[in-house]
């Protein structure tokens, strides 16, 4: 990973960093919050999460955004509430992978004694500027579960063939948002107890600059499994 050499931002300050960072591919600013809803591929809303961005600090290599989300399930009962971190570096927004690990995949070894829960891999980063025919970086992140430094489970999460497909122009219940259109596949293989399970899917992802991602399709077996909208959003 390079870091950031960035006299000009030492000299006057760091807002004029975070400026060129919040108009991304990711939400940077303080205070901007959103709401994504989330469905079957038959239409029926299933479950959605909100998010709010509490703070931009300078970093070592940049600048950090940390972030509060929290879901809550068709019916309205919380299903997670957690925090995690996006950094802009030298113009690119990357995300740790285990951020997507959603809490149900740690849940049934929080309270085992002797458990440790270890997470390795890279970052998922999206370019500020994206041209339409790129190919961007893959990722891949490793879970690995041990008691008493006995493994019990592994999780590696890849995501790979992430190509700029076009730029449309996408309406969801938030707005009408300029996007730019991105495909990935992703591959999930878990192991518990030396028994490994492989799912494979692809995703087709809306991302507007200095919004986010707008709206997102998942496929399994090339049929649509369900498919996510920005149905709030406030700055």
């Amino acid at each position: 990973m390079k870091y950031i050499i960035f006299l000009l931002a030492l000299l006057i300050g760091g807002n004029v960093y975070c400026q060129n960072c919040s108009d991304g591919f990711y939400p940077f600013k303080a205070g901007i919050s959103w709401e994504t809803t989330n469905y079957t591929a038959t239409n029926k809303a299933v479950s959605k999460s909100t998010s709010v961005i509490n703070s931009i600090n300078k970093s070592a290599t940049g600048f950090k955004a940390n972030i509060s989300a929290k879901g809550e399930d068709g019916k309205g009962k919380e299903t997670f509430n957690t925090s995690y971190d996006v950094e802009c570096i030298n113009n690119v927004f990357r995300m740790d992978l285990k951020s997507m690990m959603g809490p149900e995949q740690t849940a049934a070894f929080k309270d085992m004694k002797d458990v440790t829960i270890e997470f390795t891999g890279d970052y998922l980063e999206t370019p500020k500027s994206l041209i339409i025919g790129d190919t961007l970086k893959q990722s891949k992140m490793l879970m690995t579960v041990k008691n008493n430094d006995i493994m019990m489970m592994t999780m590696e999460i890849e995501i790979y063939d992430r190509k700029v497909e076009a730029k449309e122009t996408i309406t969801v219940p938030a707005g009408t948002y300029s996007c730019y259109k991105i495909s990935y596949k992703s591959r999930v293989t878990s192991s518990y107890a030396g028994m490994p399970v492989k799912t494979e899917s692809s995703t087709t992802q809306w991302l507007s600059q200095g919004v986010g991602m707008v709206k997102m399709e998942n496929y399994r077996n090339g049929k649509i499994s369900g498919y996510s909208l920005l149905t709030k959003y406030s700055n």
